[in-house]
């Protein structure tokens, strides 16, 4: 044939696509946290492997297939390219790469590989022979190309008959025999080989086509713009190793956070910081973005590229809805590859490296040496915070290190990790500091706790509120703060406005957005707890855990400016499903009750203390010790399967991250509208979530699509006034 050999159906060619990811891969080495030999080897393998990896595609029925859909070719070009690069003498590992860079010859749960096309020394099978066939008859077309390969990067010329029978061990493709007879060492070596393979194809394919990852920066040149700090912050940024840090909220926890990570940075170091929820990790990612440059930031979650979408409206530019939306969609995308030296994700992301999920060889690359920032450790779950716990003492290994942070940290959860992770220091403000005593004694609330719940005093509510600037009454059910809302709608002399998680994003967004300028009351639920930098005057709240009621508490006269404000505790929430353990609730009154008016922050931790002295107990303390001591993770070199993934952690992360997300029925005629434009994440943003347990009492009112492209379609009525209505539900 006289045409180019084609890697890609858009019109690249294969000399093109190799050199691409040739030119990633370089720049991706230079960012990595390695030195001397060591880097030196991985260079020289990555790019030989990279420089393989695709010449399979030389195969007649492959190009074939990519200049014309209708014809499948329905082979590995990956085994092809094994074999040529066992043919140019390629080490097992650089083959065991190129063979596993789409699939796993070790297969998964969903993903098999056809082992019969693998060309073993003495184990040639009919159909490697069709393969091979195909491959020589565009052999002439392949030497061209492979001249202009060779001249751009100094490779050898191949000889007569380059594709060669695989010495690969049959070893390295059995679950059984690859932990017990491949060494440990060469194992993690073929997985980091892998790993960097694939994330360089996928960047020179995708969203980072035409450009180079982002360098890491030298974090103690950022000007963090703080002129003074704190005694507690000071001591941070000169800590070495991992750290606890328990500060109250708005007392500039993440300021000594970065300044620790200034202190700590090894050479090429990335900073990695970690929060419960996607509100959290939106505000941190527009807050790290103003230090470090929104082009060196990534944002990983679920639902990273409408989040995305919906920060660049704010944009001065011009660009229009479609330019935006690939953006925001290539941003999501290069945040799931090796190329942004700062992040922002939930724990699950980092758990899905650690738990060996689609993807994990990335955490070889981008967690030596890393600056892991655990914020709001406090409000994991006993799961996750064993998983976690376990991910820092492997951290600890690779020479990472860690910090964890909380307004409200238990006694109990400094003991663990103070006995579990290694060379871990503490450090929270200090009574003898003159500058931590202004934030200890500062105290900024009266707590007041009232029997009943907030329904039953509606009137009172209203009257205080209508003498304060403005008020916050938090609700614990979305079904209670409609409610609350309308109510207060009656009664109030001024702008009442609602929040809550079940708006879809487009309201939720605008809502968030407009609270720059408080109401007169905000009637909300637990979305106020995090990320939202407001300050009221005034403040209700139904009963709740401590940690959750401290941090309902810093929403309210925030910044201390004000004489302490008085916040009223109810006593009984309204509605009968429970979102907390009522024990749990009930010893947080408690120990709220005994405390003098005004409290200090002082005050709040050791009420935390109290409510949380136990620490975990039975079924908890179970969760807890079980994630701790994973195989997984405790013993990776007996339970590491280089190319081999897990497919029930992507299950893990959804069920753990995510709820499910429905198109309320009024905005179906809208959705399809922004469909047929072709903005689909705008169109995303018209979805309401939904608790996946609430499926059971509202079966009746979904609509399963039997296109699973589309969206479940939910029979409830939906207002920006209101959001989702499920009043006929439970809550």
């Amino acid at each position: 044939m006289s045409e180019l050999l084609l890697a890609k159906s858009d019109g690249e060619t294969l000399v093109e696509h190799t050199l691409n990811c040739i030119r990633v891969a370089e720049a991706l080495v230079s960012t990595l946290s390695l030195e001397g030999e060591e880097l030196q080897r991985l260079r020289r393998d990555l790019n030989q492997a990279l420089v393989y990896h695709d010449v399979g595609k030389a195969a007649s029925g492959f190009q074939a297939a990519l200049r014309d859909r209708s014809n499948r070719w329905g082979r590995r070009h990956e085994i092809l390219s094994a074999a040529f690069a066992t043919g140019m003498g390629a080490e097992d590992e650089v083959v065991f790469a190129i063979l596993n860079h789409h699939r796993s010859v070790l297969g998964s749960e969903t993903d098999s590989y056809p082992t019969e096309e693998i060309p073993f020394k003495n184990d040639l099978k009919p159909v490697w022979e069709e393969m091979e066939e195909e491959w020589y008859s565009n052999i002439t077309v392949f030497a061209d190309e492979w001249e202009r390969i060779r001249q751009e990067l100094g490779m050898g010329q191949f000889p007569p008959n380059p594709l060669a029978p695989l010495r690969l061990s049959r070893k390295w493709i059995s679950k059984y025999s690859q932990n017990r007879d491949i060494p440990f060492e060469r194992r993690k070596y073929a997985s980091l080989l892998r790993g960097l393979v694939v994330t360089s194809d996928h960047i020179a394919s995708g969203a980072g086509k035409g450009y180079n990852p982002i360098p890491v920066p030298r974090l103690s040149a950022i000007d963090l713009g703080v002129k003074n700090l704190y005694a507690f912050q000071k001591r941070a940024s000169e800590h070495r190793g991992n750290l606890i840090l328990r500060a109250p909220t708005g007392s500039g926890k993440t300021n000594a956070a970065l300044l620790w990570a200034m202190r700590n940075q090894h050479l090429n170091g990335r900073l990695i910081y970690v929060l419960p929820n996607q509100a959290s990790i939106n505000a941190m990612y527009l807050r790290l973005a103003s230090h470090f440059g929104k082009n060196s930031v990534g944002l990983l979650h679920g639902r990273a590229a409408s989040s995305l979408y919906s920060m660049m409206e704010n944009d001065e530019d011009s660009m229009g809805q479609l330019d935006r939306q690939k953006t925001a969609r290539n941003k999501g995308d290069l945040s799931r590859e090796l190329w942004y030296p700062v992040k922002v994700c939930t724990p699950h992301q980092v758990l899905r490296y650690m738990l060996h999920g689609k993807g994990w060889e990335l955490m070889l690359a981008e967690f030596p040496h890393g600056l892991f920032v655990f914020d709001e450790i406090h409000a994991y779950d006993p799961t996750v915070t064993g998983l976690t716990v376990a991910t820092a003492k492997f951290l600890q290994k690779i020479g990472a290190s860690c910090i964890f942070m909380s307004a409200t940290l238990p006694s109990f959860l400094k003991g663990i990790l103070e006995r579990e992770v290694p060379d871990i220091g503490f450090i929270e403000p200090s009574p003898m500091e003159e500058t931590d005593q202004i934030i200890l004694s500062k105290k900024r609330h009266a707590i007041n706790i009232v029997d009943g719940d907030m329904l039953a005093h509606l009137g009172e509510i209203a009257s205080a509120a209508g003498s304060a600037a403005s008020t916050l009454v938090v609700c614990n059910h979305v079904r209670t703060a409609q409610l609350v809302y309308q109510g207060l709608q009656r009664l109030v002399d001024g702008e009442v406005r609602l929040l809550h998680s079940r708006f879809n994003r487009r309201d939720r967004n605008r809502k968030e957005g407009d609270l720059k300028h408080l109401p007169k009351v905000l009637v909300s639920t637990q979305v106020v707890e995090v990320s939202l930098d407001i300050d009221f005057e005034l403040g209700f709240t139904e009963p709740a855990p401590i940690d959750a009621l401290v941090q309902r508490l810093g929403r309210v006269n925030r910044r201390g400016s004000m004489p302490p404000a008085l916040v009223t505790v109810f006593t009984e929430q309204v509605g009968r499903y429970h979102i907390y353990e009522q024990q749990l609730v009930d010893r947080s009154l408690d120990a709220l009750s005994k405390l003098g008016n005004p409290v200090s922050e002082s005050d709040l931790v050791d009420a935390a203390d109290e409510v949380y002295g136990r620490g975990y107990q039975g079924e908890e303390l179970h969760r807890y010790s079980s994630a701790l001591d994973i195989p997984m993770i405790k013993d990776p070199e007996n339970n590491w399967l280089a190319g081999s993934h897990k497919d029930w952690v992507e299950q893990l992360i959804s069920e753990k991250e995510g709820t499910l997300e429905v198109l309320p029925e009024s905005l179906t005629d809208e959705y399809e509208d922004l469909s047929r434009q072709r903005l689909s994440i705008e169109a995303g943003t018209l979805l309401v979530p939904i608790r996946r347990e609430s499926l059971v009492y509202l079966y009746d009112e979904i609509e399963k699509p039997s296109n699973p492209s589309k969206p479940w379609v939910i029979r409830k009525p939906y207002s920006t006034e209101l959001g989702l209505d499920l009043s006929a539900g439970a809550e």
